[in-house]
């Protein structure tokens, strides 16, 4: 599909992604059990990854198998690998070869890694305080009300819903 052309597929999997993201908060208001929203979360997840990867155009069918390092590039003559559905080509180098930093870009993705957790610990907190809030308000149902506004931003950001300018 040429970039930027806009597919029924397309549309129907950003406003799945709007939907699914509204259920994921909506479930706190629903499901009392953390265990139970936790394997509902689960399927949410897997399911969502599923959709994705059968509706989207980027999808497992979509990836060709990558080219080797070019001549001269740090890893050429080596096999490549593919990560399927997102169509990156990282040669397989052995750690030790062509003076990169190995060990340090390592470290660097666990840290970016865990401040992204971080982060959303922190933002799932201000959401629980934020709900608590407003159900003394009296508010009901406050996790679906902030789920449905977040959903449908998250809708609205996707490539397919965007309007053109």
């Amino acid at each position: 599909m040429p970039q930027g052309e806009t597919t029924g597929r397309s549309v129907a999997l950003d406003v799945g992604t709007g939907v699914g993201t509204m259920l994921w908060y909506a479930l706190h208001d629903v499901v009392g059990s953390r265990v139970a929203r936790g394997a509902i979360k689960s399927v949410l997840f897997v399911g969502g990854a599923a959709a994705y990867a059968a509706l989207s155009d980027d999808g497992p069918d979509a990836v060709a198998a990558p080219d080797p390092a070019p001549a001269g590039a740090l890893g050429a003559g080596l096999p490549a690998f593919g990560v399927p559905g997102f169509g990156v080509t990282v040669p397989d180098v052995d750690p030790d070869v062509g003076g990169v930093p190995w060990r340090r870009l390592g470290i660097v993705a666990v840290a970016t890694s865990a401040a992204s957790r971080a982060g959303t610990v922190r933002v799932d907190r201000g959401m629980a305080r934020a709900a608590a809030g407003l159900r003394r308000r009296g508010v009901r149902r406050p996790y679906t009300a902030m789920g449905a506004v977040i959903g449908v931003a998250t809708a609205l950001s996707r490539p397919s819903l965007q309007v053109a300018r």
